[in-house]
């Protein structure tokens, strides 16, 4: 009798961390980011002609990382991410004003998962198909208020025919007060955001169309920041492409197996007494 009230107070105690497990879940985290079209390029080759081109990429979007449930019998959790509201074109020499790299690289479509890496980076490695429809293979890493992304797309041999794409940005959460563009927020921006004060949207850091008071604001609390030499970023992401993702455990699962096989190794004693 005693071993069968231990039992049914470890199934309680186990029911509890199943119901409480999806409270602990860690909350979805999105960031709205630019790209910075100086370190923001997309290689483009191949195809019938055979033509190469390099385009600089323009525009914004979000990034969400985010977790879910994997049902309310198992104790774990998705870690995953995934691109929204990409608003961003590359530019073309034969398509003005640019190609959309949405519809080019299918960014919002593909299937994000984190990466093991460790501080100062949190990794990502998403896959999936691009917009012809072959599979798309790309690494991002974000640190601080950046991230840079690097991959490339892998034509089978029966698409001679199709293009192959080579990606390289950084982009950093908006607002972004290096108005100049010349990698570092300081007097020149200063100086810009003055002469445009109230007249032109010159100086408009925060993408309400005029030049005021709050974009003096970001440049006083980004005043002296620089871009980040990209050498190390790459050399993050060829760590990485060496991790291979998986799912994070929830931090109650360790606890919530130790109960189950507590209770089942109780009842199976239990059983062989009554046997006996």
């Amino acid at each position: 009798m005693k071993r069968i009230s231990i039992a049914i107070v470890l199934v309680l105690l186990a029911s509890w961390v199943l119901q409480t497990r999806v409270q602990a879940l860690p909350p979805d985290r999105l960031t709205s980011y630019r790209f910075l079209p100086r370190h923001s390029r997309l290689h483009q080759s191949g195809g019938f002609a055979g033509w190469e081109v390099e385009g600089a990429i323009l525009g914004t979007f979000d990034f969400l990382e985010g977790y879910e449930s994997l049902g309310p019998m198992l104790p774990a959790f998705r870690h995953y991410a995934e691109f929204q509201d990409v608003d961003a074109v590359w530019l073309h020499p034969a398509a003005f004003p640019g190609i959309d790299l949405d519809a080019t690289l299918n960014l919002s479509g593909l299937d994000g998962k984190p990466l093991p890496l460790g501080a100062p980076f949190d990794a990502f490695r998403f896959t999936g198909v691009e917009g012809q429809g072959e599979p798309m293979d790309l690494f991002v890493m974000r640190a601080g208020p950046w991230l840079y992304m690097r991959g490339h797309n892998e034509p089978g041999p029966h698409t001679a025919d199709y293009f192959n794409y080579e990606i390289r940005a950084l982009a950093r959460q908006t607002p972004f007060a290096d108005l100049d563009e010349d990698d570092t927020v300081g007097a020149s921006d200063v100086a810009m955001w003055s002469t445009s004060f109230g007249d032109s949207a010159s100086g408009d850091v925060n993408d309400d169309g005029a030049t005021s008071g709050l974009d003096f604001l970001s440049l006083q609390t980004q005043f002296g920041e620089t871009v980040p030499e990209l050498a190390g970023w790459d050399a993050a992401i060829a760590a990485a492409s060496g991790a291979t993702a998986a799912t994070v455990p929830e931090p109650g699962t360790l606890l919530l197996a130790g109960l189950l096989l507590t209770m089942l190794g109780l009842l199976s004693r239990q059983g062989r007494v009554h046997s006996i």
